[in-house]
């Protein structure tokens, strides 16, 4: 009499469920990745947006705090563009607006004539509905409120890559 064996190994029932577990932790870990790295992009987005917005409005309110005068927009007006009167004849006049440079719109600061111009902004980000409204009562040198957006520049139609901020602020000339 010929005596069968038992081999030892899987049925053909355990290795699909093992295929099935395994493969599900890897859906889970892929996931997850992909998770983290939206998350990643949406907080550098973030980061770059508030970092250049509140530079760019530290700049302007410490180079009003530097002016002797407010030229222009007079008193009670607003306007896109901000003319400050500087001690330092280097600097004279200093003014802040919108320039479109062909691929992105930037904040920039133009100081002295003839002027030299510096972009506060750079080209992953767009500013607009850029506001200088000239706050000052009669008996002082100047005060300005400044008020601005701030645009992620980006070309795809995913929401976490899609993210503006506006800044306010004022300044005030001792």
């Amino acid at each position: 009499m010929k005596r069968i064996t038992q081999q030892a190994g899987f049925t053909l029932i355990e290795l699909l469920i093992y295929v099935a577990i395994f493969a599900t932790m890897i859906g889970a870990v892929v996931g997850l990745a992909v998770l983290a790295s939206a998350q990643k992009t949406t907080s550098q987005i973030t980061a770059d947006v508030n970092y250049q917005g509140e530079a760019t409005m530290a700049l302007i309110t410490q180079t009003v705090r530097q002016a002797t005068a407010i030229a222009s927009p007079a008193a009670g007006n607003s306007s896109g563009n901000l003319t400050l009167t500087m001690a330092n004849a280097v600097v004279n006049p200093t003014a802040f607006g919108l320039v479109n440079d062909g691929t992105t719109t930037r904040l920039q600061m133009s100081e002295g004539s003839p002027a030299i111009n510096n972009s506060l902004t750079n080209n992953r980000v767009t500013v607009s509905n850029v506001s200088f409204t000239n706050m000052s009562l009669p008996s002082t040198k100047g005060s300005v409120q400044i008020r601005f957006t701030v645009t992620y520049r980006t070309t795809s139609q995913r929401q976490e890559l899609q993210f503006s901020k506006v800044f306010t602020g004022a300044a005030t000339i001792p």
